[in-house]
């Protein structure tokens, strides 16, 4: 290739860069070339005939930089494997958190960070244990439970000797509240005015609470006389006794929660709302391990309900062994606020500035 053949190839490449930094046409031809382009605009946003702005660089920016609130609401579960704990009622989630999105063409890549809220309730089959049962087979084994003509100290209120002594638990429920922080990760694309977004998100428990409901009733068997002796206060035995306790949090582990939500956008501008459905199912066993008895009391408080303890199913040793995941599913408000951009007029009127 000779110096003039090189130079005029130069010339030639350099040509549409030059152009792009600007053209001058008119308002006509303006928009024509918009819109023969038209995969790089959404049907709102294509140039009208009659716009007198030009062609600005932002028309082919296929990426955006987005920021907003989230907020989120639904059914919420802890799935779990405990053979005498019920999968039901479950509770509820409620949360609130920031995002950064990063749009390229219909390619989204979301992360940010929240508070979620989680308040659920479940209960427990009712048991039922003798004194027997007390002496030989639970907690430590204390052989004052034994009748007191057998080498225990098993005695009623009156001092009557008991051959044998029985409790009955029912309608347990308990209730465990936790704050998570919550860190998502989230991809995903746009079709239309439908979005779709799919990951993982982690969860760290802050902060938890439970609380803890249980029916009591005592009733005592002597040989001595015909008959189970039940609902007499007067020799300690009462009926269906409802006692309760605040607990200790739940030391639930970190969790990572597989995510997949899918909804549709309204656009204002450079704003964007969504509403959508969302399901989140943990990944891990968050079960803490717990070893507390799920309700426990000492001998000497055998008559005093009131005095007995309890402790949350999924930090007692029921969970022993057992699988416990986090489930979440519910409805998904997002607003999103574009950052402002600097636009260049590419093709611009010969009389008018742009306005943009």
């Amino acid at each position: 290739m000779n110096k003039f053949s090189l130079s005029l190839f130069l010339l030639l490449t350099a040509l549409p860069l030059l152009a792009q930094k600007r053209i001058v046409t008119d308002e006509k031809s303006s928009a024509g070339l918009a819109q023969s382009d038209a995969k790089n605009f959404t049907k709102k946003d294509k140039p009208r005939p009659t716009d007198n702005r030009g062609l600005m660089t932002s028309d082919y920016a296929g990426t955006r930089h987005l920021f907003g609130l989230w907020a989120d609401g639904g059914y919420s579960g802890i799935m779990h494997n405990m053979e005498t704990v019920s999968h039901r009622p479950g509770g509820y989630s409620a949360g609130l958190g920031v995002a950064y999105e990063l749009q390229h063409n219909h390619f989204i890549l979301q992360v940010g960070a929240g508070a979620v809220f989680q308040d659920v309730t479940y209960s427990c089959d009712g048991y039922r244990f003798t004194n027997a049962d007390l002496a030989y087979n639970m907690w430590d084994r204390d052989t004052r439970w034994l009748p007191a003509g057998n080498g225990g100290q098993l005695i009623d209120t009156y001092g009557v000797p008991i051959d044998r002594l029985t409790y009955t638990a029912t309608e347990r429920k308990d209730v465990a509240r936790t704050v998570y922080l919550q860190v998502p990760l989230l991809m995903g694309g746009t079709v239309g005015g439908f979005y779709g977004l799919a990951g993982a998100k982690v969860n760290i428990p802050l902060w938890g609470k439970t609380h803890m409901y249980q029916n009591i009733t005592s009733e005592g068997l002597y040989n001595q006389y015909i008959g189970t002796h039940g609902e007499m206060d007067n020799h300690g035995y009462r009926y269906s006794v409802e006692i309760s306790a605040d607990g200790d949090r739940l030391p639930f582990r970190i969790d990572v929660l597989l995510s997949g939500e899918v909804g549709y956008e309204f656009r204002n501008g450079t704003q964007r709302y969504r509403i959508g459905a969302y399901v989140d199912y943990g990944l891990l066993n968050i079960n803490p391990d717990g070893t507390a008895y799920p309700l426990y009391w000492t001998f000497e408080n055998k008559w005093n309900f009131d005095r007995f303890e309890l402790a949350h199913m999924f930090n007692s040793s029921l969970t022993e062994g057992k699988q416990l995941h986090n489930f979440f599913a519910g409805v998904k408000f997002t607003i999103l606020f574009g950052t402002p951009e600097k636009d260049k007029c590419i093709l611009c009127q010969q009389a008018k500035k742009s306005k943009r």
